[in-house]
């Protein structure tokens, strides 16, 4: 997937929810088949933390269930991936998530209440294992003007491989 764009329509004075209850609102890329030049902005994703219970999550720790394990936006890789002026809230594991990406800029957003019901020890906001699409050596990676708050891992971590 190549040149993706994601935006409110423009005049639009709403902000579009984009609710989600199973792996996410939205997600893409892969090791073997990275995403490229994806612009997401404007819209607001809410996950279903609200309608999860402690005890249900804790039942489910161990199978990890997407629906305790949603994210509201994961790249798995790929890059020049612009995401901005974003509300990502209730979602169980991370808000914003991009791995293996390059050239990702995250701006101008509100991710919080997130990561209540994941056994898999996520963050609100995360950058996991940048790969490098070049040898450009300056910077590539950008977080800023964002308000992150309230993303707390209730549930213990869970690891198989770690038995």
């Amino acid at each position: 997937l190549h040149n993706l764009k994601i935006l409110v329509y423009g005049g639009n004075t709403s902000t579009p929810v984009l609710e989600f209850d199973g792996p996410g609102g939205i997600f893409g890329g892969s090791a073997s088949s990275p995403i490229s030049n994806i612009k997401i902005a404007g819209l607001e994703i809410i996950g279903p933390n609200e309608s999860i219970t402690w005890s249900k999550a804790m039942e489910n720790r161990i199978v990890k269930r997407t629906h305790y394990n949603g994210r509201g936006i994961a790249i798995w890789a790929g890059h020049h991936i612009f995401n901005h002026d974003m509300i990502v809230h209730y979602c169980p594991a991370s808000g914003i998530r991009v791995n293996r990406g390059d050239y990702v800029t995250i701006s101008d957003s509100k991710v919080y209440s997130n990561t209540l019901w994941s056994s898999s020890a996520e963050s609100g906001l995360v950058l996991a294992t940048s790969k490098s699409i070049d040898d450009f050596d300056g910077i590539k990676m950008i977080l800023t003007n964002s308000v992150v708050y309230d993303n707390v891992n209730k549930i213990p971590y869970y690891n198989a491989s770690y038995l």
